[in-house]
């Protein structure tokens, strides 16, 4: 387990391509092992949205665009 988290601390040092400091978007999102940080230094926070799904569960919401809801109501 120490090789693991060892390799995961290292990874963590590692700037993240898919978040480009703040201007990308990263698919893993709070499962990406490479840091999120801004230009300026700051860490990206992570905020997990909980929603209670139809059965009882809890369920982790992903992150939701305005224009990606608006495209699958078909508007004409």
């Amino acid at each position: 387990m120490e090789i693991v988290d060892s390799y995961k601390a290292k990874l963590k040092s590692i700037d993240c391509k898919h978040f480009d400091f703040g201007d990308g978007n990263c698919p893993f999102g709070t499962s990406c092992f490479y840091k999120h940080a801004y230009r300026d230094g700051r860490l990206e926070e992570v905020v997990l949205r909980h929603l209670g799904a139809a059965d009882g569960d809890t369920v982790i919401a992903k992150d939701i665009r305005l224009s990606d809801f608006l495209a699958s109501m078909h508007l004409q």
